[in-house]
């Protein structure tokens, strides 16, 4: 993932993307979706994410479907927009990129914009980790808690440090820290010190 430090670097990315340079459009998103509380003109910087994204479904990056269904709710609270988002999230699924599927799972998980159904959570977060050519650490943080909290049947302590410990291995491969496999460390140090 791309952040830029300086103007120049900035600068000269936002050329190349404006002659279709797909690295530059993909580095220019990852930068504004990272920088989300910049304080540049917010309208704008949410019509140049949305013009990345369409420019990579263009291109046929699957994973583009996510992040158009995360703007989506980002930028919409009625609750008609979450339809258009799983639909959003479903196309990736479609197109081959399982993040589609760990989306909708956390949508039930924490019961933003739906009702919270840990069932349908536990499902898509299952058939994220089956369909994943990567494994996401959400999938596997998220299905641990539900077998220590026993949000999904009956507690399973064992399972769960099963699930945490994973999503702590797989989170230490993508190169940055990653947040569900730090919540995935506490929770298996609060298991393990109880």
């Amino acid at each position: 993932m791309k952040i830029f430090n300086d103007y120049e670097e900035f600068s000269e990315a936002f050329e190349k993307a404006g002659e279709g340079d797909i690295t530059a459009v993909r580095n220019m998103l990852n930068h504004l979706l990272v920088n989300l509380d910049d304080d540049n003109d917010p309208e704008l910087i949410k019509l140049l994410r949305q013009a990345y994204i369409d420019k990579l479904i263009d291109e046929g990056e699957a994973y583009a479907w996510v992040y158009k269904g995360d703007e989506i709710l980002r930028n919409h609270e009625a609750e008609h927009f979450v339809y258009e988002a799983l639909k959003c999230y479903l196309k990736a699924t479609a197109f081959g990129d399982n993040m589609g599927f760990d989306s909708i799972g956390e949508l039930y998980f924490k019961g933003d914009y739906v009702e919270r159904d840990y069932d349908m959570s536990f499902i898509f977060f299952h058939l994220g980790i089956k369909h994943a050519n990567t494994l996401n650490p959400m999938s596997l943080c998220r299905i641990g808690q539900m077998y220590k909290y026993g949000f999904h049947g009956e507690l399973n302590l064992e399972t769960a440090e099963e699930f945490f410990s994973k999503a702590i291995s797989v989170g230490s491969n993508h190169g940055i820290i990653d947040d569900y496999a730090l919540i995935a460390a506490n929770e298996l140090y609060e298991m393990r010190a109880s």
